[in-house]
């Protein structure tokens, strides 16, 4: 279909005449004028070429007349005719009133308005089509006052919005107050930033209105957070619900810590995303943040014989803990323990398991080859089981006395008594 359109306005534009009287048949008369060549009786060349705006007029005549090649071809005529009666408005005004006129005779013959066995064409006269212009005029006029939009930015708006004439001032109005209150707080939004923003947030006006606000009030107060950009500023922003004191909350105190040096050397020179993330688990109070985060390191360093916690979960205990280091320390400690515990216990049940296997008869071959060796190889696979099923019972029964005696003895085992009893 796109390969069809293309070549259907191609067919419009094409400069090179046909050839003879062989294409005298082709010829037809459409609108009064008698059709030869469109791209010549339609004048869209310039020097023998298609002048630059040929390509978009003849898109815009195949849409208005839904690919009709005769409409088209009267629509092309008539801006023609009236861009020589009219010459002080543009080429683009006459093809919008007239791609207007013809939606117009549509939405006419649909209601049963207008006679439907008369071609388009004579339906839809040169003063329908000035008439659509005169109304797109007094419209253009009318919003002057939203912050003078010009011409082609209105005639965009109203086909972006179905020609929703309403719809279109609530758009300019809502772009010239996000521009008003741009100047007024020295943000320095343009036209095409503001509608930008009120496109991003569903031109939400009260929301823009809070963002706007709120960067203005970060950068009043950017003395303390000097290496913070604008971007950071609207993360923080955008991150706290546009709330510009929780914002400013955690943009200074980030910047705080991460300039105390002794800090960051006892908390063992955490991050900005560390440092944020801790900062909100305390509500942004600076001195806890701070104490919070040089326990956690020390945590981590005793964490080494515990299970090596990482730092979310390390801070997770505190927290949980009211940040009472030494009741994080404990839960961390029993944690281990419990996870110790399971670790053994399921190892016993994995051994009573296979050894329940066995004793029924049921082996499991790891290695295929061993049907393939010679006798000899085959015994000395056999003995190595043996003494590895031997090995794994004694050190199950290591671990069953260490379970019945109490986690000390637990934590005492060795890692190779652990994969023994595997």
């Amino acid at each position: 279909a796109a390969v069809a359109y293309m070549k259907r306005v191609w067919r419009f534009i094409n400069p090179r005449r046909p050839r003879g009287d062989y294409h005298a048949n082709e010829w037809k008369k459409v609108d009064g004028r008698l059709i030869r060549h469109v791209a010549h009786d339609c004048e869209l060349l310039e020097h023998g070429k298609p002048a630059p705006w040929a390509r978009k007029a003849v898109e815009t005549a195949l849409d208005a007349a839904h690919n009709v090649e005769d409409d088209a071809i009267a629509f092309l005529i008539k801006v023609s005719k009236l861009c020589i009666d009219e010459p002080q408005i543009p080429r683009w005004e006459l093809e919008h009133a007239a791609a207007r006129a013809y939606a117009a005779d549509r939405a006419e013959a649909a209601r049963g308005e207008v006679d439907t066995t008369a071609k388009q064409w004579n339906r839809v006269t040169l003063d329908k089509v000035m008439h659509q212009w005169r109304r797109f005029d007094a419209f253009v006029a009318s919003v002057q006052h939203l912050g003078a939009p010009t011409r082609p930015r209105v005639r965009a708006l109203l086909e972006a919005l179905n020609h929703d004439e309403r719809d279109v001032a609530e758009r300019l109005g809502a772009v010239h107050e996000i521009q008003g209150l741009s100047d007024s707080e020295g943000l320095g939004l343009g036209e095409a930033e503001a509608d930008a923003w009120l496109a991003k947030h569903d031109y939400d006006t009260a929301h823009v209105h809070n963002y706007l606000v709120g960067m203005s009030l970060l950068r009043a107060r950017g003395a303390d957070y000097p290496a913070a950009g604008d971007r950071q500023l609207e993360r923080a922003l955008l991150r706290h619900d546009l709330i510009p004191e929780r914002a400013h909350a955690q943009l200074a105190g980030t910047a705080a810590l991460l300039s105390d040096r002794e800090f960051l050397a006892g908390a063992g020179q955490p991050t900005g995303a560390d440092v944020e993330r801790c900062l909100e688990a305390v509500d942004y109070d600076v001195t806890a943040c701070k104490q919070m985060m040089i326990d956690a390191q020390e945590l981590i360093r005793d964490g080494e014989r515990w299970g090596k916690p990482t730092r979310a979960k390390v801070e997770a205990l505190l927290l949980a803990a009211g940040l009472d280091k030494q009741v994080a320390g404990t839960r961390m400690r029993e944690e281990y323990r419990a996870e110790q515990i399971d670790s053994f216990r399921k190892a016993q049940a994995d051994r009573k398991a296979r050894e329940a296997r066995d004793s029924l008869g049921i082996f499991v071959l790891r290695d295929a080859s061993a049907l393939r060796g010679d006798d000899e190889a085959s015994e000395a696979a056999s003995r190595r089981a043996s003494m590895e099923r031997q090995a794994g019972i004694d050190a199950a029964r290591k671990v069953e006395t260490a379970l019945q005696r109490g986690s000390e003895d637990i934590l005492a085992l060795g890692p190779q008594d652990v994969d023994d009893a595997h």
